[in-house]
């Protein structure tokens, strides 16, 4: 479930809804902590006086400002804000005060407050949203000010404050303006006749004042947002302001009498410093409004660089680490080819900026481009260049993708120039960031927009390496990209091999293009750099086989020397000590000169005697691993080889796990690989890749001349055929009498069940069946390959596989296709393309396997972030619904998905017609179903959940809101349908009761604390009907923890703080395996409630094992949670305010200090 934690603040509400869903977890923990605010006080103003006049004129000063509020609070208008803005003082005064503090006497107990409690009182209201320090800065130096001249109206006139977030602190923590001395008061006759309207009238003038600091009150708390627009001054706010000066100069005009009375001096001593004050005033708000207008500013810079972070699931970042990690440093001394090169020289010196290396496979290329990359990331600060780059990886993930790569570009580039986003602000802020992502176009031209801002001193240098292993689809646009860019700014140096593509793209451009397989120089120096690293190995070869004799390492040095002449790459240095290193043990060294006579004289011709050194009885075992790796649509992992392996090289039904005799240890298997054919394959994150380029070029050779394969590997090892061992190994694994069926046995029985019930269904394909994910949808695509590649349409195709595999039950492949969440946007748009499987091709049924495809769309998008996944299940639900009759039963449940679907769009892209659509058709799903109808609860609970959502866009707006979502959700709850209520429904929807009274009780109402009680105790009956194992369980532990936490802010009762800390740790210790749990987010948001909740009990108890404690679980939290994920950011303030923390206490922690 989403739940935005109430540990900000009470009036800072993220506008979110908590519809039960896995992505509106997003709020910030850190604010719990308590700030420290340095604000002057002058403390003479607290001491009390010994003058009975004094008390006097404090009492009748109260009472001016007290009959003022009364005023201002009879007003009907105002009663919502004056409500809630008395809750807020009530709740922060309370603790300091010692009092039960109640609306009456809410301002003498203010007005009474000693120094130190007037302070922290101040510290608490302002300080409750863990502000910058810019901000404090700002509220420090305002409150100065006033301090100074807390005598003065003017002080108050003159500040225009609209957009101020400490205001109401600010003027509320000061005592009542005394206009009126009390000698002034008893006065002679003449005088006193001006008391009644002098009064009047500045009880008018506090009125105002009053009513304008409430509206600034509300409009700073609730619209934090809003901000940057109400810096400005809006006409509204100029409106008031005039009121309040108008009522000032009736106040003038009684100073205009001719009188010499006391308060009359004293009213112009005031105005004389008010005027004098009015520069200073001006100054520290002009300062304030500038302090605000940059963290404006930084914030949406911050929010729009974080739209070209690639999406993880597009971009594995620790598999690119990986490959990266895999690229080995050159020795001291290499490369100097290339670096002293005089196109390098005219790169290097900003004369070319465009420098293009074209060399054969194995050159070191890639070595060449990581070590420049690490010398221009460690140039001193005086060399002020920006570096970004990309290594591309052919078949790897999305390391292929060009958008991928421009995308990582660009996000290094904002971050070390964040100005840069200003200029692009308006192009990138309209488009939606996961299809910007995915544009290649679009990237371009925003990174060419960008740059050309880019100071001239500040030059960008671009690296990109192997650009033939750029996808097909896009190398040919991003070529001409290149091959047309030109803007000084930058300069680009670009690897690849000459493939034809790449030379007649650049044909004009030879110039900038070192081909190291035509440069003599460059071969030479190649040559040098090669023998350097082939010395060295063959030093450790002698070491390594005692080979001792000086004649005999001569011998071997000299022949080895030979068969290096024709072939100077480090990738035949390294397959040659391979081949090496898997010769048996010479009894006598010598006989290593024979050895070392018939080495290979090629890469190719190294790769054949590398696999004819297999032995017979793992040849096949190694075949099918290679055709299994060579068609992957992805890289398969180190458990999914294991399994695959087995289903493709048995024969026989495989009728139990048992019959596969999997290697149980992945470790084992993974050694089994590296010992067998480590020469071809390597593992990167845990998943299977060929080692270089050449082994796919070597394995499906373009002619039959280049066919250097051993014989064993030539039978049956086309492209085609590779398609076909994997498709067949899926369609086996699928048909396995000992794959498990799911509880829900057809795709109807998915439709109609429960959310819950179909989460978890997609949940146990996910957990149960491990090469399922796999299997289930890319034998589908497998097919298409073939299909196309042998030139058949659909319906031919299909019938060749029916007769190949009789066996295969395609209701069940269907279900598993259509159930599993799996499929991708992609694998959906080809599934559509072809007849249904089995024998129900009809268009219901055809509707049906798209209502549930939609269903799995948005779950993949829950789980991957990937925007186009939800569009397009959005997309499908809307063709659904326009063809479906208004009689037809399953067009409420159909109206329930989408507005499900709507609302979690709008939590993507925060944008507001969302929601419009979403509580749209919730109304028409209520519509549609009768009373007595199973779909009739779940439709009220959908628009419950609509209506929540237009509330936290703008409570403001539609407060009666959160009202009609409780009374929908009871309804759904005390529904008298004939159908039994689900359990899994029930829970469900007692969940989001509790979620939305427990946002009701935000609203400072005198039903706050009860409403706050009814959230925990609703919370704490959908955690019971909830089993151990139930996938919602964590989401409604969560929701608990929440609720209680924010109790014990309201107490600040230790046994509430402790029972929050609890439930997390029970959420944090259930449900599911540690492997899965770290990529949940519900797991996540428990972590950072969990962070939070120490925290908070630390300030409660001051115990130095609750803040080492609350320093363990940060810093394990800041480990486990990607730094992409929403809940990162708040683990990270809290962290970095408990380090604060533990050195004010002087706390002896070893604090690894993480690299956040």
């Amino acid at each position: 479930m989403g739940l935005s934690s109430w540990f900000s603040s009470r009036f800072k509400k993220e506008t979110r809804n908590p519809n039960l869903s896995d992505k509106q977890i997003n709020d910030d923990a850190s604010s719990i902590a308590p700030s420290a605010a340095h604000v002057h006080y002058d403390k003479a103003d607290d001491k009390p006086s010994a003058s009975n006049s004094h008390t006097d004129l404090i009492s009748e000063s109260q009472e001016v400002w007290e009959e003022a509020y009364t005023l201002v609070k009879n007003d009907e208008s105002m009663r919502p804000i004056i409500e809630e803005y008395e809750a807020k003082m009530l709740s922060e005064l309370q603790p300091l005060s010692g009092n039960a503090a109640t609306n009456a006497s809410l301002i003498c107990d203010i007005a009474s407050l000693n120094t130190d409690n007037r302070k922290r009182f101040m510290e608490r209201l302002v300080y409750k949203e863990g502000v910058s320090s810019g901000r404090s800065k700002a509220v420090s130096q305002i409150a100065t000010v006033f301090d100074s001249t807390e005598q003065i109206i003017g002080s108050v006139l003159d500040v225009y404050p609209p957009a101020s977030v400490v205001w109401a602190g600010v003027c509320l923590v000061l005592k009542p303006v005394n206009l009126l001395r009390s000698d002034a008061w008893q006065s002679s006759e003449e005088y006193k006749k001006f008391k009644v309207p002098i009064r009047k009238e500045i009880v008018t003038l506090y009125g105002l004042v009053i009513e304008y600091q409430m509206l600034t009150f509300q409009t700073c708390n609730h619209r934090i947002r809003d901000f940057a627009k109400n810096a400005v001054g809006l006409s509204q706010w100029d409106e008031k302001i005039r009121a309040i000066i108008s009522a000032e100069k009736r106040v003038d005009n009684f100073l205009n009498y001719d009188h010499k009375t006391n308060v009359l001096a004293n009213l112009l001593d005031i105005k004389k410093v008010c005027e004098n004050k009015l520069d200073s005033v001006i100054k520290v708000l002009n300062q304030h409004h500038e302090f605000m207008l940059e963290e404006s500013l930084s914030n949406e810079r911050n929010a729009l660089i974080q739209d070209f972070k690639p999406n993880p699931n597009q971009h594995n970042y620790q598999a690119y680490r990986d490959y990266f990690d895999h690229i080995v440093a050159p020795l001291e001394g290499t490369n100097s080819g290339i670096r002293n090169d005089p196109r390098y020289k005219r790169w290097e010196t900003g004369e070319d900026r465009l420098f293009l290396i074209l060399a054969n496979p194995g050159a070191g290329k890639s070595v060449f481009t990581k070590s420049l990359l690490q010398d221009l990331e460690n140039q001193p600060e005086s060399n002020p260049s920006t570096v970004c780059s990309f290594f591309f990886k052919d078949k790897s993930g999305q390391q292929n993708k060009a958008n991928v790569a421009l995308c990582k570009i660009l996000y290094e580039l904002f971050l070390a120039q964040g100005n840069l986003i200003d200029g692009v602000r308006d192009m990138v802020k309209p488009l939606d960031k996961e299809d910007l992502r995915l544009n290649l176009d679009k990237l371009w031209d925003i990174f060419e927009a960008a740059i050309s801002q880019t100071a001239p001193f500040r030059s960008i240098i671009i690296l990109l390496d192997a650009l033939d292993e750029v996808d097909e689809d896009q190398i040919k646009n991003l070529l001409y990209r290149l091959q047309r860019f030109s803007n000084p700014a930058v300069k680009f140096l670009l690897t690849s091999r000459p493939t034809q593509a790449v030379l007649d793209m650049f044909q004009s451009q030879k110039d900038f293009i070192l081909n190291m397989n035509d440069d003599v120089e460059c071969n030479e120096s190649l040559s040098r750099d090669v023998t350097k690293v082939a010395t060295s190995r063959l030093d450790t070869f002698f070491r390594n086989n005692k080979i001792e004799n000086g004649i005999t390492k001569a011998k071997l040095r000299n022949t080895f020397k030979q068969h290096m002449s024709n072939n100077y790459t480090y990738l035949f240095v390294g397959l040659i000590f391979d081949y090496l290193d898997k010769q048996p043990m010479k009894r006598l060294p010598s006989q290593w000169i024979e050895t070392f006579t018939t080495l290979p004289t090629t890469v190719y011709d190294t790769y054949r005697a590398l696999l004819e050194d297999i032995p017979g009885n793992d040849r096949p075992d190694v075949k099918a691993m290679l055709q299994l790796v060579l068609a992957a649509q992805r890289p398969l992992t180190v458990r999914e080889m294991n399994i695959a392996l087995n289903v493709c090289t048995i024969d026989d039904v495989i009728d139990s796990t048992e019959d596969m005799e999997l290697m149980q240890d992945a470790e084992d298997f993974k050694i089994w690989i590296l010992k067998t054919c480590h020469f071809f394959l390597v593992t990167y994150d845990n998943r299977i890749h060929f080692i270089h380029q050449t082994v796919r070029d070597y394995l499906l050779p373009l002619k039959s001349s280049d066919d250097k394969r051993p014989e064993w590997l030539t039978d049956d090892f086309s492209e085609e055929a590779c398609h076909q061992t994997i498709m067949k190994t899926c369609i086996k694994y699928i048909s396995a009498p000992f794959i498990q069926r799911p509880a829900i046995a057809s795709l109807k029985d998915f439709f109609d069940a429960p959310l819950p019930t179909q989460l978890e269904t997609q949940q146990w394909f996910r957990q149960t069946l491990e090469f399922g994910e796999y299997a289930f949808t890319q034998w589908l695509m497998h097919l298409d390959f073939i299909r196309n590649r042998e030139h058949k349409e659909w319906p031919e195709a299909l019938e060749t596989v029916q007769k190949q595999f009789v066996f295969m039950p395609f209701d069940f492949a269907e279900l598993c296709f259509c159930c599993s969440s799996f499929p991708s946007k992609r694998e959906v748009e080809v599934f559509r393309d072809m007849p249904l499987l089995g024998e129900k091709d009809s268009n219901d049924h055809r509707d049906l396997t798209l209502d549930c495809l939609a269903k799995g769309l948005v779950t993949r998008y829950l789980k991957t972030s990937i925007s186009s996944e939800l569009h397009y299940a959005i997309s499908l639900s809307e063709e659904l619904i326009s063809r479906t009759d208004s009689t037809d039963a399953r067009l409420s449940r159909r109206l329930i998905d989408i507005s499900r679907a709507y609302l979690i769009a709008h939590d993507d892209s925060s944008k507001f017609h969302y929601v419009e659509s979403g509580l749209d058709s919730a109304e028409r799903a209520v519509q549609v179903t009768s009373p007595g109808h199973i779909n009739r609860p779940r439709a009220l609970q959908v628009r419950a959940d609509a209506l929540g959502k237009r509330y936290f866009a703008d409570p403001g707006l539609t407060g009666d809101d959160i009202n009609k979502a409780i009374h929908d959700i009871e309804e759904a709850l005390n529904t008298t349908s004939p159908y039994v209520l689900d359990d899994q429904d029930k829970a469900f929807f007692l969940h989001s009761k509790a979620v939305y009274y427990g946002y009701r009780s935000r609203q400072g109402t005198d039903s706050s604390l009860k409403d706050l009680d009814k959230a925990i105790k609703v919370a704490r009956e959908a955690v019971d009907m909830l089993s151990p194992t139930s996938l919602r369980r964590d989401s409604a532990l969560h929701t608990l923890s929440v609720w209680l936490g924010a109790r014990a802010e309201e107490t600040r009762e230790i046994e509430h703080i402790d029972e929050a800390i609890r439930v997390d740790k029970l959420a944090l210790g259930s449900v599911l395996p540690q492997q899965q749990r770290t990529t949940s987010t519900d797991h996540f948001s428990s972590l950072r409630g969990l962070v939070a909740h120490l925290l908070l009990r630390y300030t409660f108890t001051e115990s130095l094992e609750d803040l080492r404690e609350s320093l363990e679980v940060a810093e394990y939290a800041l480990r486990v949670i990607p730094k992409h994920h929403d809940t990162y950011l708040g683990c990270k303030r809290v962290y970095i305010r408990l380090l604060e923390l533990a050195d004010d206490v002087g706390l002896e922690y070893e604090d690894v200090r993480l690299n956040i």
